[in-house]
């Protein structure tokens, strides 16, 4: 009975554990922007945009020196080296903060990239730029989340679904 209990412990711990291992995964805060409850506020939105879209999204910041205008890359590059992308062909997007060159940048990857354009990603940078300017993180993130779902749901779906529809024989 005690071997039981202790082994039912053991997974429970092993659940709760792994749990948290995911929550944290697709944030990735080397500048130490986010509290505990930022990060868990991201996360849900993220969990929720995930489901309604299939798209990935992750966060990475920092504030070391890495180089100058090689954001995108270092975007593209954590991107794929994380292995995100819920898709054939990884799609979604990275939230990118340097505090070091004071830059942030929206890297899209997979059929995303192709499907949304530069003029969109500033017009989305606009939206969100009063939120990072007053430091408010956590809520230009959510803003973009909320923004990337709304922009799916309206333009990209009719698109992602016919692009990827199976044609009969």
């Amino acid at each position: 009975m005690k071997t039981r209990l202790l082994a039912a412990l053991v997974v429970v711990a092993i659940l709760f554990a792994t749990g948290a291992l995911a929550e944290t995964t697709h944030i990735h805060d080397n500048a130490q922007l986010f509290s505990k409850k930022d990060v868990t506020a991201i996360n849900a939105a993220i969990l929720t945009l995930q489901k309604d879209t299939n798209l990935d999204f992750a966060v990475l910041t920092t504030d070391d020196y890495l180089g100058d205008d090689n954001g995108i890359a270092i975007g593209q590059c954590f991107y794929t080296s994380q292995g995100y992308g819920l898709d054939e062909s990884k799609s979604g997007l990275l939230f990118y903060i340097d505090m070091n060159q004071k830059k942030q940048y929206i890297v899209t990857m997979g059929y995303l990239a192709t499907l949304v354009s530069g003029d969109m990603l500033g017009s989305v940078m606009d939206g969100i730029s009063p939120y990072l300017a007053a430091k408010n993180y956590k809520d230009g993130i959510l803003q973009l989340i909320q923004y990337v779902t709304d922009t799916y749901n309206t333009y990209l779906k009719s698109v992602v679904s016919s692009a990827t529809a199976t044609p009969a024989p």
